[in-house]
């Protein structure tokens, strides 16, 4: 059963070598173990920020003429797991009449910034579309294992046949492709999901799936 009250932390770190990081931060809702031949598997659902967003409230008044960054602030520090990450324009600026909130922390957050929100590796980051993450762009081509690009709607999907690391939803990619030359550029991550089998006794590929967005 699902179980959205208690806290147990799950961090998962992937890596090649001695190039290892962290690569996902959560709190598992879920865990249940079935048996498998003769052996028994463990399986844990895990999401990002829920805890904090479905269990945190607050209740606070703030005078008009008060900063929205100021408030944003106020609101990420009554959350217990989650911290304040990268902020862009939507914090800016100040609010002209009193700003009241009596309950959910996350949706009064989401209000002030018009939804630009997304939590990832228990970081809140206030981004617009066209904002990103500061730090370097990824590079992912032929040499460093891109498979295949897909183009659905205004989103690119990036296949690789290795895992990609140090790479967040907000961070930007450059994409260098020999057969889809078309879609080369940076984009923003929108979305990661990482896949495969690492263990000792399974021979099994490690791979990533990178949504990006297409703003060009």
């Amino acid at each position: 059963a699902y179980n959205i009250n208690r806290y147990i932390r799950l961090e998962f770190f992937v890596g090649y070598g001695g190039n290892i990081t962290s690569i996902y931060k959560g709190s598992i809702v879920q865990a249940q173990t079935k048996p498998n031949g003769n052996d028994n598997v463990t399986e844990l659902e895990s999401q990002d920020g829920m805890f904090d967003i479905i269990n945190t409230r607050t209740n606070v008044a703030f005078a008009a003429g008060t900063k929205k960054r100021e408030i944003l602030d106020r609101l990420v520090a009554d959350f217990p797991n989650i911290q304040m990450g990268a902020s862009g324009e939507i914090t800016e600026g100040s609010f002209k009449r009193p700003f009241v909130t009596e309950g959910n922390t996350h949706e009064a957050i989401r209000t002030i910034t018009n939804e630009n929100v997304n939590i990832d590796q228990e970081k809140i980051n206030f981004l617009k579309d066209k904002e990103v993450l500061k730090g370097q762009a990824v590079v992912i081509s032929s040499e460093t294992g891109l498979a295949s690009v897909t183009k659905q709607d205004t989103m690119l999907k990036i296949a690789t046949k290795v895992l990609v690391l140090n790479v967040n939803i907000g961070s930007v990619v450059d994409l260098i492709s020999t057969r889809t030359a078309i879609y080369n550029g940076q984009y923003k991550v929108v979305g990661i999901d990482h896949s495969g089998t690492i263990s000792r006794g399974v021979n099994s590929s490690t791979t990533s799936m990178i949504t990006v967005l297409d703003t060009n």
